[in-house]
């Protein structure tokens, strides 16, 4: 213990020598202290919301009567799966981490501006959390509560397919219409998308064309990693990849990013294969929803498409089989999503292997043009 202390006293005088070489201001013992208090505040949700995300999922699981319970069968034309009593509310816990991690991150802001100033005069830069944040907790507890609703029901009635699809749609429609609109009342400064961004003009037409690319967005994103969740770990490790590479573009909302990626990094702990839990309609809504969210308020829709390359393939496989059929009476792929076709040919593991180095590939590139700009 006394080596520990020896050793803790000797790094803080070493890192505050270093800071006074690196920094403009003068910085004391004391400050490099508050420092260390501050930082290991700022550390307590992204923590927090993953050990609380990881034994809740593990509570759950430990009543094997939970498995068959809160379970979903399976389609019939996916022959790959053979996946009986994995419960699919994986999704309720991740949203249950998001809300707490939420508020938890508030009161931490207040105990830092109260007792730690100098960690924001030495993070000049860094945003805990601001009004604008709120917005995609907003979009995804309001999208998790419809995939809630869906997989009740397919619980309830043993159903693969609850809710329709019509139904669906255009709840999320005007969720996300609500969502946009209340929030511009509530912070009508700022600019909700790139097309925002790029305007000089606030005339009725472009607040038309916004709202309906702002709703485009995000009902297009949710529904996109609802489609990529068919495989364990498929949805999950993408969205985190993307959700990283969000987190470092936006100065604004990079903390509940990292604290998402630190419930999804615990989700996946009992979602990789082979899964002992789904995230279900909830969690693959609340992703979607959530990333869209960041996407907007930051004005990156763009550099976002292009590192969730994997949704847009998946996606448009389903919108090209469907069209296929309506016009022309023929199947391109055997069957979609994309990702259950390439099941024919490789495990799941190698799917997601090969989803992820992809993923990570198109951030790669999205970073570097978002740095360029």
């Amino acid at each position: 213990m006394f080596l520990y202390s020896s050793f803790i006293i000797e790094l803080t005088n070493e890192i505050t020598k270093a800071a006074k070489r690196l920094m403009p201001f003068k910085v004391s013992a004391d400050s490099a202290m508050n420092f260390f208090i501050s930082f290991s505040i700022y550390l307590i949700p992204i923590i927090f919301s993953y050990l609380l995300t990881r034994y809740s999922i593990s509570a759950f699981l430990s009543n094997k009567s939970n498995n068959a319970k809160f379970s979903q069968p399976i389609s019939k034309f996916i022959e790959a799966h053979n996946k009986k009593n994995v419960p699919i509310f994986g999704g309720v816990f991740m949203l249950i981490s998001l809300l707490i991690s939420t508020l938890l991150i508030i009161i931490m802001k207040n105990l830092l501006h109260t007792f730690c100033p100098s960690f924001f005069i030495i993070f000049r830069k860094l945003t805990i959390f601001s009004m604008q944040s709120l917005f995609p907790v907003c979009l995804a507890v309001s999208f998790a509560a419809i995939g809630f609703i869906d997989d009740l029901q397919k619980v309830k009635y043993r159903k693969n397919s609850a809710m329709s699809a019509k139904t669906k749609f255009l709840l999320q429609i005007i969720t996300a219409s609500i969502c946009v609109i209340l929030f511009r009342k509530v912070n009508p400064l700022s600019n909700l998308s790139y097309i925002d961004k790029i305007s000089t003009t606030s005339s009725s037409d472009l607040n038309f064309l916004s709202l309906a690319w702002q709703v485009f967005v995000i009902v297009g994103t949710a529904n996109a990693v609802n489609l990529t969740d068919g495989i364990d770990g498929l949805a999950g490790n993408v969205s985190k990849i993307c959700i990283i590479l969000l987190g470092f573009i936006s100065n604004k909302n990079a903390y509940l990013c990292f604290c998402m990626v630190s419930i999804i990094n615990a989700f996946l702990r009992f979602n990789n294969n082979p899964a002992k839990i789904f995230m279900g309609d909830t969690g693959s809504l609340l992703l979607g929803s959530f990333m869209s969210g960041v996407a907007l308020e930051s004005g990156v829709e763009w550099t976002f498409a292009i590192s969730g390359g994997v949704f847009i393939m998946e996606t448009l496989s389903v919108i090209l089989q469907i069209a296929s059929v309506k016009l022309f009476k023929k199947r391109i792929f055997p069957i979609t999503p994309i990702h259950h076709y390439f099941e024919k040919h490789y495990t799941e593991k190698e799917i997601v292997y090969y989803a992820k180095k992809i993923t990570l590939f198109l951030s790669f590139i999205a970073l570097m043009i978002s740095l360029l700009n």
